[in-house]
């Protein structure tokens, strides 16, 4: 019975680690890339810091987000991959990122809105702070991802000069950039992210859902013509 009750537990636990490979396997799997391929056709001159878009585009996208904001990071997951083949591509839309780092997420958040802000300023790629941006939101998270040293890794990877990305985070200048971000979402009526406003006007709608943006993208383009 003692040999039969060893192998029962051999089995069980065999079976055990398959299911946490598969479980490894699919999560591994199953994230977004991160690319600069997805801006592949938007001409260079379209991507500048956090815009990206016609700068002639005739609807403008603003988003109020949080790096760290699980809401943030669905709509992007759903929408931002088909506004570019939608819209921007197309010069419709330009679609302008805003920090809106949240205190709950603090000091996180606002270490990776400071890091942002440095890319945007450093950054000679174009698609500097819109890899960055991808990194954070469809790659790998966990507290230690917004630590300084991952976050200099990240400015690196996006082609920023390490010395120069450490003293740019620890700057009151940047953390005042960031705080005027912050502003701007107050006064356009933020108080969660993602806060998205179409042409000025507050989109309401889930975010998650990219009928509803898509829709609503179309709306104000009839309205601008």
């Amino acid at each position: 019975m003692k040999g039969k009750n060893r192998i029962g537990l051999w089995i069980i636990g065999v079976a055990s680690i398959v299911v946490v490979g598969i479980i490894v396997l699919v999560v591994v799997t199953s994230r977004t890339p991160v690319s600069s391929e997805a801006h592949a056709n938007i001409p260079t001159e379209w991507i500048n810091g956090n815009e990206l878009g016609s700068p002639d585009a005739p609807v403008v996208m603003v988003a109020y987000e949080d790096f760290l904001c699980p809401h943030c990071g669905e709509f992007n997951r759903n929408a931002k991959a088909r506004l570019i083949e939608d819209f921007i591509e197309a010069g419709d839309l330009r679609l302008v990122y805003m920090f809106f780092p949240l205190d709950i997420f603090a000091p996180a958040s606002y270490n990776a809105a400071r890091a942002g802000q440095c890319i945007i300023d450093l950054s000679d790629d174009p698609n500097g702070f819109w890899q960055y941006h991808d990194t954070l939101f469809f790659g790998e998270r966990g507290a230690s991802r917004y630590e300084i040293e991952n976050l200099t890794t990240l400015a690196r990877d996006a082609g920023v000069n390490e010395r120069e990305f450490v003293e740019c985070f620890g700057l009151v200048a940047t953390q005042d950039k960031v705080d005027q971000s912050v502003r701007a979402g107050v006064a356009d009526g933020a108080q969660g992210t993602p806060h998205i406003l179409i042409n000025d006007e507050v989109f309401a709608g889930n975010a998650a859902n990219y009928d509803a943006i898509r829709a609503a993208v179309n709306a104000a383009l009839v309205a601008v013509e």
